[in-house]
């Protein structure tokens, strides 16, 4: 996709818009990226009522969107 000027994916506002557009399965890859360069950069996103749980991934089946989440043996 070739527009007349440049996307500032930097400007909140901007991406928001962009992102509206994308599908369920392009959003659902979006987030499983960001969770690995987390992941990458050491970082875990836990469950806010138990941080022993990590999320690992998620996953489109049909109209839904699922996620997959452990307990951890380490309390973060």
């Amino acid at each position: 996709m070739k527009t007349g000027r440049k996307r500032d994916l930097s400007d909140a506002e901007q991406a928001k818009v962009i992102l509206d557009g994308l599908s369920v399965g392009e959003l659902v890859a979006g987030i499983n990226n960001s969770i690995n360069i987390l992941k990458k950069r050491g970082v875990s996103i836990v469950d806010w009522d138990a941080r022993g749980r990590k999320l690992y991934k998620v996953s489109q089946f049909g109209r839904k969107v699922c996620f997959l989440a452990s307990d951890t043996e380490d309390e973060v």
